[in-house]
């Protein structure tokens, strides 16, 4: 496609084959250690015109959002062919000088719905392959991706959203504090009986970030990285299951309090961008406790769970750094200040955000940077912050002619897409099921005739010798 219009209303649309062929990949077992793709043939006869050619129903799911169960079995399906295909499991990697020319770019909003995708059938008669192999070029050969993501991303880890009807928030209703939601506003604090119901939630969160594992995308993002591709992940996300991947650490604080604008002659520009870590924890860390007062940092862990329980002490209570400073300063024969809350070091409603001005610097800094893709998987943006953001980094990767893909188990509502103006391909499903999805399509590809352009270029140099010879 040429030319784009990006003064009109994006609408939706569905690119979607709903009629998937009853084919399957057939598999010959040359030896004990080698399976080989032979063909890709139909395993019944072929259907006369007036039969349907959909699979059976109990092979099937409907169009609409699936339940969890359905999901782990697309997802186990795709990880039993990966597997037998003999799949890495990191995400494929091309040494190019210069990306190669894209060859299709979707109406702007496509919808790619993966609930309708059955596995064990033919793949290219359920969904359009070119949807999907921009799918695959943008992960693949993007030089600068940035990836803002949301709880969504954990779900397969074990770790539950917050808007969903099996989300944190709904889980956490009750008829004295309301809304979940309420138990994450910084006027929790106010009273006694909101402070220890804030105190089982933070434990429960705390012993599931512990137990769990970083997900296939959390994994992608860390390959990406790996291949030295990531600008920066935003993560609105506190379990730290990002952060515990190789690649995409991060610092706390963000800036050193040596470091940080103490004056207005200290401009953003003195940022130091060799320093600023891959990953930005937007919502802070469930990991971490920080004074609400001072710069005071410390570890969140289990003892302060179960001094709770013997009612030894409490997760939230008077800094130690606070109560260390009143004490020379008693000595000294100075007035006493008041003493800061230590609490876990997370962003709640209607509090300042103790990194948002380094947070700041750092987006403008990658929005200069010359994005080329971005990516937004798990979260709805409802919150305006992350929502400008997306906003602002889509306006720029478009005019770097680059990306933009939403991946969600809903489609956005058309006030964020008329918001944010500018995707190009709205991913509608599992996040979990992209990497498998671009490793098989990259298998099946012509992109992965890498290895034996290798091969053709050590033979032209061998056939120059034999001729200078």
């Amino acid at each position: 496609m040429s030319g784009r219009v990006t003064k009109v209303k994006r609408e939706r649309t569905s690119r979607i084959k709903k009629e998937p062929i009853d084919e399957k990949i057939v598999i010959k077992l040359e030896d004990e250690n080698s399976l080989d793709i032979i063909k890709i043939e139909s395993s019944s006869p072929s259907p006369s015109p007036s039969l349907s050619r959909s699979p059976s129903t109990e092979d099937s799911f409907p169009s609409t959002k699936l339940s969890n169960e359905a999901m782990k079995y697309n997802l186990n399906t795709l990880n039993n062919l990966l597997h037998t295909l003999k799949l890495s499991n990191e995400l494929p990697k091309y040494e190019f000088t210069r990306k190669p020319k894209l060859k299709f770019r979707p109406p702007p909003c496509t919808v790619l719905n993966l609930n309708n995708i059955n596995f064990n059938y033919s793949l290219n008669e359920q969904i359009e392959l070119e949807d999907l192999y921009f799918l695959h070029y943008s992960l693949i050969f993007a030089k600068k991706t940035v990836v803002i993501t949301g709880a969504g991303i954990s779900v397969n880890s074990g770790i539950p959203d917050f808007r969903s009807s099996n989300g944190l928030f709904q889980g956490l209703s009750t008829k004295s504090t309301g809304s979940g939601k309420n138990l994450f506003d910084y006027n929790v604090f106010r009273n006694n009986d909101s402070i220890e119901k804030f105190e089982k939630m933070i434990e429960k969160l705390y012993h599931l970030s512990t137990i769990s594992k970083p997900s296939p995308f959390h994994h992608m993002i860390n390959d990406i990285s790996k291949q030295n591709r990531l600008l920066r992940l935003y993560t609105q996300n506190i379990d730290c299951l990002d952060t515990e991947l190789s690649n995409l650490k991060t610092k706390i604080p963000l800036m050193s309090t040596s470091d940080s604008p103490k004056s207005k002659s200290k401009s953003k520009s003195s940022l130091d961008k060799k320093s600023i870590p891959p990953t930005i924890q937007l919502h802070g860390s469930i990991k971490l406790m920080n004074c609400s007062k001072c710069n005071y940092i410390s570890d969140l862990n289990y003892e302060y769970f179960e001094n709770r329980k013997f009612g030894e002490n409490k997760l939230i209570r008077s800094c130690p750094s606070c109560e260390e400073m009143n004490s020379i300063r008693q000595i000294a024969g100075k007035r006493l200040q008041n003493n800061g809350i230590l609490r876990p070091r997370i962003v709640l409603y209607n509090e300042f955000h103790p990194d948002g001005e380094i947070i700041g610097s750092i987006t403008e800094n990658d929005l200069k940077n010359k994005p080329d893709c971005l990516i937004i998987t798990g979260t709805t943006l409802k919150i305006p912050g992350v929502r400008r953001l997306v906003k602002e980094m889509a306006k720029v990767v478009h005019s770097n002619k680059g990306y933009v893909i939403w991946i969600n188990i809903d489609e956005p509502s058309q006030s964020i897409i008329d918001y944010v103006e500018y995707f190009d391909l709205i991913i509608v499903g599992d996040c979990q099921l992209i990497p498998g999805l671009v490793k098989l399509f990259d298998y099946l590809n012509p992109f992965t005739q890498k290895n034996n352009k290798k091969d053709i270029t050590i033979i032209k140099n061998e056939l120059k010798k034999e001729t200078v010879v």
